[in-house]
């Protein structure tokens, strides 16, 4: 298949379970993906190899080697593309969640998930990157993400073209969640990237700085923008 000719974002599915493959065949193909199945890593490795996917919806449990084993073969290989990763697993502890992200895979869903929650995540990290290859957004160097832009240059942000005023910390902390919508950021990324290890204050106060950014952006009543995955991080959707 040719990669300029395809009008359909590809799909790598990676799991042992043909039965799983086939309902995301379904599911997905009915909302304009085209999927790959895969049941073993090294048949994983292979089809990435040949199809290029954009996205790839990786197992932790595989029969022939562990799902971060495929991850960095996927990283090493040179005559595969770089697609994001999004790990699928039954696996929900706050440590499986914290070392999938670590190995480098982009976001994480626990089994059994619904589909519109996936597609939703799948179609952010898609959006997300298409902007980070973007020319346009590197000469501007703003971002818009539904309702909010943010300028880096001028250092303002922008709710519905209305400004607003913003601490330092307040707009860090928005900057990374706009530079990565849709994906799971961890509490120590936020704290790393607000306070750069030094005076590393109370845990907490990275729920002072959300709090105070939630009040800004008129986050404060359902449906949110800004989700809490209790004790991992955070996650910001488009509105």
């Amino acid at each position: 298949m040719s990669l300029k000719s395809r009008d359909s974002p590809i799909v790598l599915v990676i799991d042992d379970e043909a039965s799983y493959i086939e309902a995301l065949c379904s599911g997905l193909g009915a909302e304009g993906f085209h999927v790959i199945g895969a049941q073993s890593g090294s048949e994983g490795i292979e089809k990435a190899k040949k199809w290029l996917p954009d996205i790839i919806l990786l197992d932790l449990t595989l029969p022939d080697m562990p799902g971060d084993k495929v991850v960095e073969k996927l990283a090493q290989g040179h005559d595969t593309r770089s697609a994001p990763i999004i790990l699928v697993s039954a696996r929900d502890s706050e440590v499986d969640i914290v070392l999938g992200l670590q190995i480098g895979a982009t976001d994480y869903v626990t089994k059994p998930f619904r589909l519109k929650e996936l597609v939703a995540r799948i179609r952010a990290i898609l959006r997300r990157t298409e902007r980070s290859s973007s020319n346009t957004l590197k000469e501007s160097n703003k971002i818009r993400v539904g309702d909010i832009e943010v300028d880096f240059d001028r250092y303002e942000v922008f709710l519905s073209g209305k400004s607003l005023s913003l601490t330092p910390s307040e707009f860090e902390l928005l900057a990374l969640f706009v530079t990565k919508p849709g994906m799971l950021i961890l509490r120590d990324e936020i704290m790393t990237h607000l306070w750069d290890g030094q005076d590393m204050p109370d845990p907490r106060s990275v729920d002072t700085v959300v709090r105070r950014l939630r009040d800004k952006i008129g986050d404060t009543k359902p449906p949110s923008r800004l989700i809490t995955v209790r004790g991992i991080g955070f996650r910001f959707e488009e509105k």
